[in-house]
């Protein structure tokens, strides 16, 4: 779980799932102290790495496979399912921004 780097407080997996799917970009507010954090460049890559995983293999796996439409859309669901609840535990947070380079 994200720890905040201003107060020091560990976020909730609750909580940090919150702040992950409803809110946009790289600042997230601490839920504790209200204070800006952002998310740290080697974990835009790692979510970044992890998130094409999932998508090259639905978007060719099909085609050679013969796979229904039905089955696509299930196995798609599931699998971004999974990646958002994974995703509070792979989550760092920096003070500033940080390049991605």
């Amino acid at each position: 779980m994200p720890t905040c780097n201003k107060c020091g407080a560990k976020w909730s997996y609750r909580k940090t799932l919150i702040k992950m799917m409803f809110t946009f970009g790289t600042v997230k507010k601490c839920p504790y102290c209200n204070k800006r954090q952002h998310i740290n460049a080697a974990t835009r890559k790692r979510t970044g790495k992890v998130s094409s995983f999932v998508v090259i293999p639905l978007l060719s796996l099909p085609a050679f496979l013969n796979l229904s439409l039905k089955i696509i859309i299930i196995g798609s669901l599931i699998i971004s399912l999974l990646f958002f609840m994974l995703l509070p535990f792979i989550i760092e947070l920096s003070n500033q921004e940080e390049s991605d380079w």
